[in-house]
């Protein structure tokens, strides 16, 4: 009686009914299969959280949290580098922490505990939360060709695909670098 309890008794039965299968894309992991969005990719790779920290945003993003990203397409990251440095950059591994610091730090808010930013919240004037960079972002309202209505962000960013939702986040897809004000 004794063997035959000890046999069942440490049979672990888990009840599959409760587990979870995680089918969302983290925010690093949409931007690592977006070719469209290779540039800046690369930079969030390489941006460190802090001057105190070696971790970097890569790392952060592909954690759990809410963080709210205005993600520049290929095309903005090179016009906006192009600028910054008055001369075409052909590789952006060529590109000072500086400026690649301020171009990933401004597009991104960590909002705590708080949700991500869904374009239907937006309001015209400044954000509730400050960006990565500590700066405020402000969002306005206009007609575009055809009569469509954009949001843009610091005026000239435009947002193209907004609401991508991932599992920790809101990505919107913006035209423009958001640059500091």
């Amino acid at each position: 009686l004794i063997v035959m309890w000890s046999a069942t008794a440490c049979v672990d039965k888990v009840d599959e009914s409760s587990m979870y299968t995680f089918t969302k894309d983290m925010v690093s992991t949409y931007l690592s299969k977006h070719d469209s969005l290779s540039y800046f990719w690369s930079m969030v790779q390489k941006t460190k959280l802090s001057s105190k920290s070696p971790s970097t945003l890569d790392k952060l993003l592909s954690m759990r949290g809410n963080y709210t990203c205005f993600i520049p397409t290929n095309e903005a990251v090179q016009h906006y580098v192009d600028s910054a440095m008055n001369k075409h950059v052909e590789d952006m591994n060529q590109v000072p922490d500086s400026i690649r610091d301020d171009i990933v730090k401004n597009c991104i808010i960590d909002n705590g505990d708080e949700k991500a930013y869904e374009t239907a919240a937006f309001e015209i004037g400044s954000l509730e939360r400050e960006t990565m960079n500590a700066r405020y972002l402000t969002i306005s309202f206009d007609t575009i060709t055809g009569g469509h209505s954009a949001i843009f962000i610091n005026t000239f960013s435009r947002i193209i695909v907004p609401d991508v939702k991932v599992a920790n986040g809101q990505i919107h897809i913006v035209n423009h670098v958001i640059a500091p004000y």
